[in-house]
């Protein structure tokens, strides 16, 4: 399987990295192509563990020298791809000379895009995967891939059915397959006390993971829960802003952004937390978050959630079972979760039981790479759906009129 993504090895893509480790447990051969290098300062065990950096390759290294032009593809260099696509060729040789079976796209924007046009080029069947801002902001060529693609993998119900009615997929193409974890990894560090009225959040700084309203929450419960500590795990544009409102509430100590931090030591700290604390929005631009692995996770660990209704996130959380739910902006909401779990030691413990098993029977490693791999051996059996070329339909209207 070559799987085709946006920058590798990425901290905030754990996700596609637990994909690719699972299918080299399985015994397949992988091959990773990156449109970027990413720039994270720390790294993945997992990646130094399986040499991965040793099976990827970066479009960058394969642009040929010269001047060689975009050709064919030249609209998509127009777009954003750029200089890029002159290395589309190249990654399609290597395809066919590694023997690859299928092509994956990571993300349905510009990692399918480029999935699609390399299987092409290979003449090998193309599949692709959606998640957030990939298919509710940045996907662009849609038409064009979904018809070429031979299945697409949705993470939930609710993004299968923004494909089906909004984008027009064929219900039969799309597949849900959950974000998975690695439970092994999970259960190395699943050990430890709890720490009273440790509260965490691990996002990039962005306003669909609303940062603001829990600030705003933490403020709201300081009297009521005077022990009460967050601790925020990510790095983004909002880090100033945020810690300006820290401020201006008078959280002082109660509040510590951590930035960066190693998988192990972030799962560590959730692991310790007595809450996971992360209310979505839909922002301006339509973004919104998919279904957070880094929520899933604190689940597995035992950490119950408080959270919103947005996206596929009800489809993770059972409200008043594993976790808390609350309208997306309801502040005051939110802060009575938040205070209840952290006050009430029996439910707290009773929710994340109950979490772990919800993480358990629907998002094990498993059970979706099983999905994946069983739609994959299938497709190999099936013919590949060739996506016509630009001009395609003009050159036979002229050739039926002629």
């Amino acid at each position: 399987v070559a799987f085709v993504t946006w920058k590798f090895p990425a901290l905030s893509n754990t996700f596609i990295l637990n994909e690719i480790v699972e299918v080299l447990r399985r015994g397949m051969e992988v091959a990773i192509y990156s449109l970027e290098r990413s720039t994270d300062p720390v790294v993945h065990q997992d990646v130094v563990e399986h040499s991965l950096l040793d099976r990827t390759r970066y479009l960058d290294d394969l642009i040929p020298a010269g001047r060689e032009g975009a050709g064919e593809f030249a609209r998509y260099a127009e777009d954003w791809l750029g200089d890029r696509v002159r290395a589309l060729r190249a990654v399609a040789d290597d395809l066919v000379r590694t023997g690859v079976d299928v092509v994956h796209g990571c993300f349905a924007n510009n990692s399918a895009t480029v999935a699609m046009l390399v299987a092409q080029l290979a003449r090998l069947p193309f599949t692709f995967e959606c998640h957030a801002h990939d298919l509710f902001v940045d996907l662009r060529y849609a038409d064009e891939k979904i018809r070429a693609a031979q299945r697409v993998f949705s993470i939930s119900h609710y993004n299968r059915e923004f494909l089906v009615d909004e984008l027009g997929c064929e219900p039969g193409k799309v597949v849900i397959r959950r974000v998975p974890i690695l439970k092994q990894f999970c259960d190395a560090i699943d050990r430890g006390e709890r720490e009273r009225g440790l509260v965490v959040s691990v996002a990039r700084l962005h306003e669909i993971k609303g940062f603001d309203l829990s600030l705003e929450a933490m403020a709201r419960i300081a009297t009521a829960v005077p022990f009460a500590k967050f601790v925020i795990v990510g790095e983004g544009e909002l880090r100033g802003q945020l810690e300006q409102q820290c401020r201006r509430l008078g959280l002082g100590e109660r509040v510590r952004f951590a930035g960066t931090m190693t998988n192990q030591d972030t799962l560590r700290l959730v692991r310790r937390a007595s809450a996971f604390l992360l209310p979505s929005r839909i922002g301006a631009d339509g973004d919104r978050d998919g279904i957070p692995t880094s929520m899933i996770e604190a689940m597995y660990l035992r950490t119950p959630t408080v959270s919103t209704r947005v996206s596929g996130i009800p489809e993770l959380v059972d409200d008043g079972v594993d976790g808390f739910l609350v309208e997306p902006e309801d502040v005051v909401a939110l802060a009575e979760r938040l205070q209840r779990l952290l006050l009430d030691d029996e439910l707290r413990v009773a929710m994340g039981e109950r979490a772990r098993q919800k993480v358990l029977a629907e998002f094990d490693v498993d059970r979706n790479i099983d999905v994946m791999l069983t739609h994959w051996r299938a497709i190999c059996r099936e013919p590949v759906l060739a996506t016509p070329r630009r001009g395609f339909w003009s050159r036979v209207r002229k050739l039926i009129s002629g």
